[in-house]
């Protein structure tokens, strides 16, 4: 019973979290997605672009989008996004071909998140915690009246109300932590990740790339003492079998799938659209 009541609290809090985090990236996204939560794991990625174009997908299991698209005489602009469990990757680009003076914006946007939970039981009764590390590889250029950004957001909570945890943010690559405290007994960590590349370039003839493909990843996922040393490595694994990916980005064979599949859901977009 106890555990059946820390599954359905944790539930409760992972849509309310998903949710904020969600409409701090795009309203739409956020509309879109969160009728799927709470259930875990949770994957969406959304994709915006000149035209206008926008496509979203929920799903219990890992996804990839794209799209592409050109808005008149002001330019083109593409995204895509993938997410699976431990791994997210996005890609913006927009140029705008219209003169200075001219109204109307070039753009792609591209949001890819996850949240899964963990069960972690902790038998001694010395103070435990686990650090979460994560990196984030890519990208930004841009010209004349172009510009690119690149938020990525990592939590992770437990506890009671799952008030044990923290969260950090990349704006740049880099790499970062996530401490969260272990109570003794059961905990159910939940985790989060969220990417959002953007690109948008306005008249003058600008142009922006945002291309964070390759990717926002866990590297490293360890028990650590009272101390803060390292007790050992963790592999962790939720309640329906499926475990957290930890390491660099995909090998090229495996990104280059990936790739292939977001042009062929691109192309079935497109002719669905016409």
């Amino acid at each position: 019973m106890m555990k059946l009541e820390n599954t359905i609290r944790v539930a409760a809090v992972l849509a309310v979290v998903l949710t904020t985090m969600l409409w701090r990236a795009s309203p739409a996204y956020a509309t879109a997605c969160t009728a799927v939560a709470p259930s875990y794991p949770y994957f969406g990625v959304d994709v915006f672009a000149s035209g206008p174009r926008s496509f979203s997908q929920c799903s219990p299991a890992g996804l990839s989008l794209a799209t592409s698209g050109t808005d008149g005489a002001f330019g083109s602009g593409s995204a895509m996004a993938f997410a699976t469990l431990g791994s997210l990757g996005a890609k913006a680009t927009a140029t705008n071909t219209a003169p200075t003076g001219s109204s109307g914006n070039a753009f792609g946007e591209g949001i890819a998140n996850f949240a899964d939970v963990f069960p972690v039981f902790v038998a001694s009764t010395a103070p435990t915690s686990i650090l979460f590390s994560f990196s984030l590889a890519g990208g930004i250029t841009s010209s004349g009246s172009g510009f690119a950004g690149i938020d990525a957001e990592m939590s992770a909570f437990t506890g009671s109300g799952l008030g044990l945890g923290s969260a950090a943010q990349l704006q740049s690559p880099g790499t970062a932590t996530l401490l969260v405290p272990l109570e003794i007994g059961e905990n159910n960590i939940l985790l989060i990740g969220l990417l959002t590349a953007n690109a948008d370039a306005s008249p003058s003839f600008g142009s922006a790339t945002s291309d964070f493909a390759t990717t926002l990843f866990i590297s490293k996922v360890q028990l650590l003492d009272s101390n803060g040393n390292v007790i050992q490595d963790l592999t962790l694994t939720d309640a329906l079998g499926n475990t957290l990916q930890v390491g660099e980005v995909p090998e090229p064979a495996t990104y280059a799938l990936i790739l292939a599949g977001l042009g062929v859901i691109g192309f079935v977009a497109r002719r669905n659209l016409r």
